[in-house]
C-alpha cells in the first residue's frame, strides 16, 4: 500500500519493489500493474494506471500483460515513460526438463475426510504395558498430548501431513481419476516439536480421563480417498532472462494455475496456486 498524496488514501499496487543503490540516499520504488486479459491491453489502461499512479511515490511504473498491448497503448506509454512488460516466446532447449519441453503437466487432487480414516496403534499404558488400540475402541480422545497433558495436535490433522509429506509417492504419481487407498505406517512414532524441533512423545488419553494418558508407540492408518487428476496445458515463455512454464485448469471447480522454472543447473521447481481467470 502507498500513500496518494492527492488524497492522503492508502493505494493498493498489484507488485511493490524496493530497494537501495549506491549513491543514492532513498530508496528505489518500482511499481508493477498486472492484468492477464483475453485481448491486448488498449490506451485506455495505460491513461488509468498514469492517472492512478501519478500521485503515488514511486520512481518507475511498469504494466505487465499476459497478451501484450495495442500500438496506441505502447505509444501513449512511452510519451507517458511508463515501461510495458509482455511474455517472450522461448527457444528450444535439450538441458530442460520440463520448461519448454512438455506440452501438458498432470494436476492431482486428493480428497478425503476424517470419516475416511481408519486407525491402529500400539500404545503404552501409564503402567508400562503395551496395549493394541483395539482394546480401547471407542475410549481414546482423537487429540493428541504430551507426556505433561499438553495439547499437540489432532491424530486426523497427523495423518493429513504424513500424506502431504509423501505426494510423490507411488499411489499419487500412478494414480488415475477415482478411488485409492493409502497406507500411513509409522513403527516408532513421535511429533517434531516447532520450536525447537525435537522429537517428542505423543498421548492419548482415556475420554473422560485426561490424566490417564497412553503413549502411542507405532501408528498405522489406512485411508479412502478419491484421486481428480486433470490435463493442464503449458505455454512456454521467458522474463527477462527466465524461462517459465505456466497453466491453468479447473480442478473439482477450483481454478487453479502451475508456475514452472528451472534454473540452469537445479531441478525444476514448481509453484502451484488457485487461478480465477481472465476477465
Amino acid at each position: 500500500m502507498l500513500l496518494d498524496s492527492s488524497t492522503g488514501q492508502l493505494r493498493e499496487v498489484d507488485i511493490l519493489i524496493e530497494g537501495k543503490m549506491p549513491g543514492v540516499p532513498i530508496p528505489i520504488r518500482i511499481g508493477i500493474e498486472c492484468r492477464d486479459h483475453k485481448s491486448p491491453q488498449d490506451v485506455t489502461w495505460i491513461e488509468q494506471a498514469y492517472a492512478k499512479y501519478q500521485h503515488l511515490p514511486l520512481d518507475l511504473l511498469v504494466l505487465a500483460s499476459s497478451v501484450g498491448f495495442t500500438k496506441q497503448a505502447r505509444t501513449k506509454a512511452a510519451h507517458l515513460k511508463i515501461t510495458l512488460w509482455q511474455p517472450e516466446t522461448l527457444e528450444d532447449d535439450a538441458s530442460r526438463e520440463i520448461v519448454g519441453k512438455l506440452n501438458s503437466l498432470w494436476a492431482k487432487r486428493l480428497s478425503y475426510e476424517p470419516a475416511d480414516m481408519a486407525f491402529q496403534a500400539i500404545l503404552e499404558t501409564p503402567e508400562g504395558e503395551r496395549v493394541e488400540s483395539a482394546e480401547l475402541s471407542g475410549l481414546l480422545s482423537h487429540e493428541l498430548v504430551d507426556s505433561d497433558g499438553a495439547p499437540l495436535a489432532g491424530i486426523h490433522d497427523v495423518v493429513s501431513t504424513v500424506i502431504s509429506s509423501q505426494q510423490d509417492s507411488e499411489y499419487l504419481r500412478d494414480a488415475k481419476s477415482g478411488p485409492v487407498t493409502i497406507d500411513v505406517n509409522a513403527p516408532e512414532f513421535s511429533l517434531t516439536r516447532t520450536t525447537d524441533g525435537l522429537a517428542i512423545t505423543a498421548h492419548a488419553y482415556v475420554m473422560g480421563q485426561p490424566e490417564r494418558r497412553y503413549r502411542i508407540r507405532s501408528l498405522q492408518a489406512k485411508v479412502s480417498a478419491q484421486v481428480t487428476v486433470v490435463e493442464v496445458p503449458l505455454e512456454h515463455r521467458r522474463l527477462a532472462d527466465t524461462p517459465y512454464s505456466y497453466g491453468r485448469a479447473d480442478v473439482d471447480g477450483n481454478g487453479v494455475m502451475i508456475v514452472v522454472t528451472e534454473p540452469e543447473g537445479q531441478p525444476p521447481q514448481v509453484l502451484i496456486g488457485p487461478y480465477e481467470g481472465p476477465k
